[in-house]
């Protein structure tokens, strides 16, 4: 038995039998593959071993040697981005390589573009392609069947991906949590898989950043607030416990938070105990991208896991978030009263900006005052002081918790009273606007018949053949 040629260099004598290979011999290259994601792995036939015995007994057999293995161990045949198939084809391009042998074409690859192009490169460069299996050499010429088994092996892998998209669909719309992992703050638990448990360390870290939001904290400081106290990021703790996509990965800082993060954890709805499925999906299964998908196709289970965040917390993080006026980098500093502050005189709201003398100081304008020209749409900026207005807040509300306390009967008919009063109001709004609303209607009715009929009076004018005269008068035909 000859021996195989594990390494190869140009530059030196190849150790085979037969005594004359030389250095300007070139290998023959033995190409592998094994996917575990389109159903090969249960293939005894196909297997890596079973692979390399084919091809290097047809390559002894042929006399096709020395000759080298190159095997991808895990990698799908419908891209050819696979790190064994590039450093051959790096030494087919540096003019190191005769020939190339696989078991099947769909070992080879089952895009039958791409297949087709690389083919058409090993021609150009001089490099016999051989097939085994398919009876494939194109030192004998061309096959006219070849694209059409190429076409089969490609329909293989998209016939298999709609399978696994059908599987897919119905894990996850039968309740099941579709993500590999549950989001940090979450475990797998041990009796059941598919059920999450909470994490209490974890858990802690998740708490405290939707209670910093609420306190008026931005994403970009509560990230260096944890970044500064060592706090893992996500990533980092999983991969701590032996879990996560990034479990294997080192990472140069694992306690450098990111403001996109802090903003992706406050708005998942996980934390309430909510299952969501579908937020993402692929648009074709040659693509390995996902995308993002609104938020009205997702799919949600309430109530399928313990929760880490109450709704009213989760609500008024999502209010505060919605109406912050974010600076272009997004790292707004968020003011417990955004969004709430309304003008006197022109009832627009206030938003809030910063004085920075070495410490920034919110305060709040009037949002038509600055609407350019300056000062026409309200006469006054109404400036005021955010850590005042906080203060007459405060003292606003210790009053009413006194009221409360001291006669709460009295104060629950006050409170609705109000409500009264003021749902009152709005449906007399409401009605007036009604109205309105009708009388425009109407309006726009008759000024959309009365453009017809003037478009119906131009045609006939511009067409006086398409009538005729009866009785000295002329009736449109």
């Amino acid at each position: 038995m000859p021996n195989t040629q594990s390494d190869f260099c140009a530059a030196t004598v190849c150790d085979c039998p037969k005594g004359a290979a030389m250095s300007n011999i070139k290998i023959t290259a033995l190409y592998e593959r094994l996917s575990k994601d389109d159903g090969d792995s249960s293939q005894e036939s196909n297997s890596i071993a079973t692979q390399k015995r084919i091809l290097e007994e047809y390559a002894e057999r042929n006399n096709l040697i020395p000759y080298k293995n190159w095997s991808d161990d895990g990698f799908s045949g419908k891209d050819f981005c696979r790190p064994a198939f590039q450093e051959m084809l790096a030494e087919i391009e540096r003019g190191n390589v005769g020939t190339v042998i696989v078991k099947n074409l769909d070992r080879f690859g089952r895009s039958y573009l791409e297949s087709g192009l690389y083919r058409e490169k090993f021609r150009q460069l001089g490099v016999r392609f051989i097939a085994v299996g398919d009876g494939i050499d194109s030192s004998q010429g061309d096959d006219d069947f070849l694209p059409f088994r190429e076409v089969i092996n490609e329909f293989y892998v998209k016939q298999y991906s709609d399978k696994i998209k059908a599987a897919y669909r119905s894990r996850g719309m039968s309740g099941k949590h579709t993500s590999s992992y549950p989001p940090y703050g979450f475990l797998k638990s041990v009796e059941d898989k598919h059920q999450w448990i909470v994490d209490p360390e974890a858990a802690a870290v998740v708490k405290r950043i939707f209670q910093m939001t609420l306190d008026g904290m931005g994403p970009y400081q509560i990230a260096c607030a944890l970044e500064a106290e060592k706090v893992l990021i996500p990533g980092a703790y999983l991969a701590a416990k032996g879990t996560g996509l990034h479990r294997h990965k080192v990472f140069d800082n694992p306690y450098h938070w990111n403001s996109s993060t802090i903003c992706a954890m406050l708005k998942k709805k996980e934390y309430l105990g909510h299952t969501v499925n579908f937020k993402s999906k692929k648009d074709s299964y040659k693509d390995k991208r996902n995308h993002y998908v609104p938020e009205d196709e997702w799919v949600i289970f309430e109530n399928t896991h313990e929760p880490i965040i109450e709704q009213e917390t989760f609500d008024n993080v999502q209010r505060i978030r919605s109406n912050v006026k974010r600076r272009p980098d997004g790292w707004g500093y968020t003011h417990p009263l955004t969004g709430l502050l309304y003008c006197a005189d022109c009832g627009a709201k206030l938003y809030v900006q910063r004085i920075n003398n070495g410490k920034p100081k919110p305060y709040y304008t009037c949002y038509n005052y600055r609407k350019v020209p300056v000062g026409i749409d309200c006469p006054t900026p109404h400036r005021v002081d955010a850590g005042t207005v906080m203060e007459l807040v405060a003292v606003v509300l210790r009053r009413v918790a006194e009221v409360a306390i001291a006669d709460k009967e009295m104060f629950r008919k006050s409170v609705l009273e109000r409500l009264s009063a003021q749902q009152t109001a709005d449906i007399k709004k409401q009605k007036k606007r009604i109205s309105v609303v009708t009388k425009r209607l109407a309006d726009l009715e008759i000024l959309q018949r009365k453009i017809y009929e003037d478009i119906s009076c131009k045609g006939r004018k511009s067409n006086p053949s398409n009538t005729e005269k009866v009785t000295g008068s002329s009736v449109a035909v």
